[in-house]
């Protein structure tokens, strides 16, 4: 009995030390990268996230796709962006971004629908915010793929959550 209990707290340490780290961890060192700025920090940490907590994965699928679109990797981007929608549909900063990926890229017609739902929901609750999406909507009307400046959108605190 004493051999068995032996061997139980041996493997249960080595699981402890060879499994992934804790979500708390990981959780905790994206955020503080993403809050520096670290982008290799932050998509490293997203990445384990997503590979072993892939249920708890949402936020860090955020950082990585707005880190993706900072980085003018609009197409990486805009894939995690519909993900993320698909479990967010009413989250603005998504809905947003998703837009802008699919406009950055001269999908037209997609980020029309995603800048149409956004007016339509926050036009009460974000007048300012509107007003500059509608902006990025007439841009593209005029033909315009790049809004000037398209980074600033990323001040807004509801771009980094869900």
């Amino acid at each position: 009995a004493a051999t068995l209990v032996a061997v139980f707290s041996v493997l249960l340490i080595f699981n402890a030390f060879s499994g992934p780290p804790a979500l708390t961890i990981l959780d905790a060192q994206m955020n503080s990268a993403y809050a520096n700025k670290d982008g290799e920090a932050t998509i490293e940490n997203c990445n384990a996230i997503m590979k072993y907590y892939p249920d708890n994965a949402d936020l860090a699928k955020l950082m990585v796709a707005n880190i993706s679109m900072l980085q003018n990797n609009f197409s990486a981007a805009s894939d995690l962006y519909e993900s993320i929608r698909e479990k967010h549909p009413d989250s603005p900063g998504p809905m947003i971004a998703l837009g802008l990926a699919h406009q950055l890229q001269g999908r037209f017609v997609e980020a029309e629908k995603s800048y149409v739902v956004f007016c339509y929901i926050f036009d009460e609750i974000f007048p300012e915010l509107v007003d500059e999406v509608n902006h990025f909507r007439y841009l593209m009307q005029e033909g315009f793929s790049a809004p000037p400046k398209w980074p600033e959108i990323y001040r807004y605190q509801l771009m980094h959550e869900l």
